[in-house]
């Protein structure tokens, strides 16, 4: 598993959106997302991620959450976490399950970071991705 903050990496993989989504059925959802993780010029840059996420129809949300609220949140979220360099690239925050949280990169690389570790170099805040209510079954 990469580390945040680090170079070192051991197991984590690189999983196609299909085998996200548990189903078999692919995660059109998450293939979707990632999108709004940014590259090229665009990577880092906040204005683009929301304005990117309300093209998708989504009411961009920007929150500042606790531990204890990212576990009680469904909503996709996109936060940034801080890497040894400053800060990283967006990732997607697919939620928290007992003392771990679970990310996913704009490569489709799934993390899974303990709680203490996760706390050191995220920040609190979020961009929650409210679907608007005129965009259900588009």
């Amino acid at each position: 598993m990469k580390t945040i903050g680090s170079d070192e990496t051991d197991n984590s993989v690189e999983l196609p959106p299909e085998n996200l989504s548990g189903s078999g059925e692919p995660s059109v959802e998450l293939d979707r997302l990632k999108l709004l993780l940014s590259v090229g010029e665009e990577r880092g840059n906040l204005v683009y991620v929301l304005r990117a996420a309300e093209a998708m129809d989504f009411t961009p949300i920007i929150s500042t959450l606790t531990w204890d609220r990212l576990q009680k949140e469904r909503r996709p979220l996109i936060t940034r976490l801080h890497s040894r360099r400053g800060w990283g690239d967006f990732v997607i925050l697919l939620g928290v399950s007992g003392d771990e949280a679970l990310l996913v990169s704009g490569t489709l690389r799934v993390l899974r970071i303990k709680r203490e570790q996760f706390c050191r170099v995220w920040n609190g805040w979020v961009v929650i991705l409210q679907q608007r209510t005129g965009s259900f079954g588009a």
